[in-house]
């Protein structure tokens, strides 16, 4: 299955773009925008894996979870610590604004699931 056939791609971008904008009031210079774009770069990497690690956990395979998948799906959580980390040390006192875009777009990501996706996922 392909991602668009997963999640509806313009409900994404759309919502993913209103909260975008909403966190750029609290922007005051171009490198804490840096840190907001690390932010949301980390974010919908760590989306597009999760609908890709699902999608192998879930596909019946021979032998099981294969190591790879695991591997996969920590490398995943990497990333997206990575990321968090570099734009909460980039915009330094202003902790809430990743904390804040992470929970928000993981309201994002379980809207536009679509339900076929939901419902192979339960």
């Amino acid at each position: 299955m392909h991602l668009k056939e997963k999640i509806n791609l313009t409900k994404y971008f759309l919502l993913m773009s209103g909260s975008f904008m909403l966190t750029l009031v609290f922007i005051r210079s171009w490198f804490e925008l840096l840190g907001l774009l690390c932010c949301y770069l980390g974010i919908v990497i760590n989306h597009g894996f999760h609908i890709y690690g699902g999608y192998q956990l879930v596909e019946p395979s021979e032998g099981g979870v294969k190591k790879s998948t695991i591997f996969f799906l920590l490398s995943k959580l990497l990333i997206l610590g990575f990321f968090l980390y570099i734009s909460v040390q980039i915009l330094e006192k202003k902790i809430f604004i990743p904390v804040t875009v992470y929970l928000f777009m993981l309201f994002t990501f379980s809207i536009t699931l679509n339900k076929d996706t939901k419902k192979g996922l339960e």
